[in-house]
């Protein structure tokens, strides 16, 4: 029997939503891994689909897992997580691939961001070591993409990062990641289609969290600013067509979310204090107010602007009747 002592929590449920999926697994395998799995008391597998975490509680989940996977293109031969800290996992045994350096990872990110298109070795120098290029750069560079093609041979895909007319490019039809959803979401944000946007909700229950937040490069910062106001903006929309239908208490929660990623937007609390005023809510009116109030004065120094200061007289004036 398989000493699972030496797989680590993430390799384990890899393991059970493999055998899961594969046909030549015995029972007694497949019942080992659920004994490990219950024993440690973490059970959590990634959903693809929500970018969430959910448990393993029941059989039924195991199933509802084999399902989802089932439905997934046969060509993805690795996933790849962008929000929050970056991940990739070869999909044939779930194990992650490893970096020798920091900018090794950021190398495989920046090419798979680029969805694609091709770029020349000056423009991954300076966008990986930005104005403090060292006289190295070029051979860190080289042994960085020989230790990643290195590691992806052992599946066969050391050909996805090409090498073409003296420019470097990832073929990312094999590729899957947590972005692909989000970026169709934000589509639909940037052309104001609340309609579609409803649909895709649930992507906006909980922040995904922030674009590569461990990596540190200004080409990232761009794409963690745009994704933030992707993610706030699209709050605001679903809140607005929830009102429109009375349902305050649901538009109050994603309103919440668009606060958490700013703070300090104004465009979200005036919707927030008039979803207080649909549910007569005197109270949470005053300390939502005063709350932001606090806030743009400790951090910003400032006050809110006279659009809001008047929708908060309004709420107020029309509960106090």
């Amino acid at each position: 029997m398989e000493d699972f002592e030496k797989l680590d929590d993430r390799e384990l449920l890899a393991r059970a939503a493999r055998l899961e999926q594969e046909q030549r697994h015995t029972e007694r395998e497949l019942d080992a891994v659920r004994a490990e799995i219950r024993a440690r008391g973490l059970a959590f597998v990634e959903d693809w689909d929500s970018k969430s975490v959910r448990l393993y509680t029941s059989d039924e989940d195991m199933a509802a897992q084999k399902t989802y996977n089932a439905q997934q293109p046969n060509d993805t031969k690795i996933r790849v997580t962008f929000f929050g800290t970056f991940h990739a996992f070869f999909t044939e045994d779930g194990k992650e691939l490893t970096w020798r350096t920091k900018k090794g990872s950021e190398l495989f990110a920046y090419l798979l961001h680029m969805r694609g298109a091709a770029v020349e070795r000056k423009t991954l120098l300076r966008e990986l070591w930005q104005e403090d290029i060292p006289n190295s750069a070029v051979a860190m560079l080289h042994n960085m993409l020989y230790n990643l093609r290195k590691e992806l041979a052992n599946y066969n895909l050391d050909q996805i990062i090409q090498y073409r007319n003296k420019k470097y490019m990832m073929d990312t039809s094999v590729i899957e990641s947590d972005i692909d959803i989000i970026q169709e979401a934000a589509k639909y944000v940037e052309k104001g289609k609340s309609d579609r946007l409803i649909e895709k909700r649930a992507l906006f229950d909980t922040y995904w969290g922030r674009y590569l937040e461990d990596m540190d490069s200004k080409w990232i910062e761009e794409e963690q600013e745009y994704f933030e106001r992707i993610y706030e903006r699209g709050c605001i929309m679903i809140a607005a067509c929830l009102m429109e239908n009375g349902s305050f208490d649901e538009a109050v929660r994603y309103l919440k979310n668009a606060l958490l990623v700013n703070n300090y937007s104004e465009a979200a609390m005036k919707q927030l204090l008039e979803c207080y005023k649909g549910m007569g809510d005197f109270n949470s009116i005053k300390r939502q107010y005063r709350e932001f109030c606090r806030t743009l004065e400790n951090e910003l120094g400032i006050s809110p602007g006279k659009e809001l200061e008047e929708i908060y007289g309004l709420c107020m004036g029309k509960i106090a009747k």
